[in-house]
């Protein structure tokens, strides 16, 4: 099986991966540095560094914390990307009706953004780390007797 992000990325070597809880670190770490800037002008130089990137991969959407800040970083990531005709490949575990008829106001702006961006494929199948919880459950209890 080839994961299609890490091929690009090899292939362009020039796409990050952002997953929420990296985005997040990276933004609260330069949110508590002394600086000159302020918090939106931090923000606008941090999606400013990502637009340098010809291609940028969000990986597992919609795993980050729920709050305003995290959903308005995100969102203007992806208008940052949309308004300077740049490529972004999305990952989530997110069912395409959710995509599609989101229940938050938030959510909705920004799947739409997506939806015109991007081309929805879904991918089904057997869960692989479900299959390997069951195989090394099975290998632990014979390990340990049981």
């Amino acid at each position: 099986m080839v994961y299609l992000p890490r091929l690009l990325q090899q292939r362009t070597n020039q796409a990050p991966f952002l997953s929420g809880m990296r985005q997040r670190k990276t933004l609260d770490k330069s949110r508590n540095q002394e600086s000159y800037c302020t918090d939106n002008s931090r923000k606008q130089e941090y999606i400013n560094d990502l637009n340098r990137y010809e291609l940028l991969v969000i990986d597992d959407l919609a795993i980050e914390r729920d709050t305003e800040y995290t959903a308005e970083i995100v969102q203007n990531v992806v208008d940052s990307r949309y308004r300077a005709g740049l490529p972004l490949i999305v990952t989530t575990n997110l069912k395409i009706s959710e995509l599609m008829q989101p229940h938050d106001i938030r959510k909705k702006r920004l799947y739409s953004r997506l939806k015109e961006m991007c081309l929805m494929i879904e991918v089904s199948g057997e869960d692989r780390r479900e299959k390997q919880f069951y195989e090394n459950y099975a290998e632990y209890k014979n390990l340990l007797g049981l």
